[in-house]
């Protein structure tokens, strides 16, 4: 990439996935990008739909169970040197099913402690900081 080069653009959602005191943290695969790193589960948007329907979409299908958006946190914007994302994160409810590891490499439900020790994407991390702090 010349100094010139913009590199891609995304919108992606992600999922704080709640339960019993806890949020549901997944691992990517060491052979992809930021592998091996910690992020909320969820992926890009398709065209014409919304971010809520986006955040329930992803999540059925690289979890394999059902949530419901309960309330948004602050949208971010950040820039990796391979990819430009903007995530727009929601808290969502588990409401039926067991979250399965289907697009990463470890599933893990953590409470704050747990969080800070982990090895987040960049991206993820003011995400963690805003729910804890709005949670605690």
């Amino acid at each position: 990439m010349t100094g010139f080069e913009q590199p891609p653009y995304i919108t992606v959602v992600c999922a704080v996935i709640e339960r019993a005191g806890r949020v549901l943290a997944a691992k990517r695969g060491t052979g992809k990008l930021r592998g091996g790193q910690w992020e909320f589960p969820g992926g890009k948007m398709q065209a014409g739909e919304t971010a809520e329907h986006a955040v329930v979409r992803e999540v059925r299908e690289e979890r394999g169970c059902v949530v419901r958006p309960r309330w948004r946190l602050s949208r971010i914007q950040h820039r990796y040197p391979d990819i430009a994302v903007t995530l727009l994160p929601f808290v969502c409810a588990l409401l039926e099913g067991t979250p399965r590891a289907l697009e990463h490499a470890e599933l893990r439900w953590v409470v704050y402690a747990d969080v800070c020790a982990l090895d987040w994407s960049e991206a993820d991390v003011p995400i963690a900081i805003e729910y804890f702090a709005a949670t605690r």
